[in-house]
């Protein structure tokens, strides 16, 4: 079994999955270094909401930017590996480690 992690780009974090043997890979096929994926959509929240609907706004806004910002990019890996399982972390959309 091979087991792949998308992970931010974060060397400390995907150091620890290579030396584990997992196979690192990127939220993005460019994998930018100043990607963070908890901002997804963040950036276009109206600047005068109160904190309590800042909240919000990141629960309902967030999960859906994220995938739709990775999601083709994370298929597209998933298929060319011939993924056979995904594993998906509760809070996020979209799958953070496979294997096949």
């Amino acid at each position: 079994c091979k087991v792949h992690y998308f992970l931010p780009p974060n060397e400390d974090i995907r150091s620890a999955a290579r030396d584990a043997g997992a196979f690192v890979e990127a939220y993005l096929e460019d994998d930018p270094q100043d990607f963070v994926l908890e901002q997804c959509g963040v950036d276009r929240m109206i600047p005068d909401l109160p904190e309590e609907e800042q909240q919000l706004w990141r629960g309902a806004v967030w999960p859906l930017a994220s995938t739709l910002l990775c999601g083709d990019h994370l298929i597209t890996r998933c298929r060319a590996l011939g993924i056979q399982a995904v594993l998906y972390d509760p809070m996020a959309p979209h799958g953070l480690l496979v294997a096949h």
